[in-house]
């Protein structure tokens, strides 16, 4: 059995002209808030490594957008 994990982000909800721009879809949570799921693993030199929220926005070029995360929590999916 794999497991694998995947990662859901609360963001305050201004900040959601700029993840579609990047190529993320989001939805409403409340609040003020959207959530968007991202894949926390990424394979680097033939390894694979988990990246935190900051490592991914980073890579996609939204580094900007640190201040508006909210909370993250991580899930760990049997496969």
């Amino acid at each position: 059995m794999l497991t694998s994990k995947s990662m859901t982000v609360t963001f305050d909800k201004s900040v959601a002209p700029s993840l579609l721009e990047g190529g993320y879809s989001y939805s409403p949570a409340g609040n003020n808030t959207i959530t968007v799921d991202f894949d926390p693993i990424v394979e680097r030199n033939g390894t694979f490594k988990e990246l935190d929220i900051y490592d991914i926005l980073e890579n996609a070029g939204l580094d900007h957008l640190a201040d508006s995360v909210i909370y993250t929590d991580y899930f760990n999916e049997d496969n």
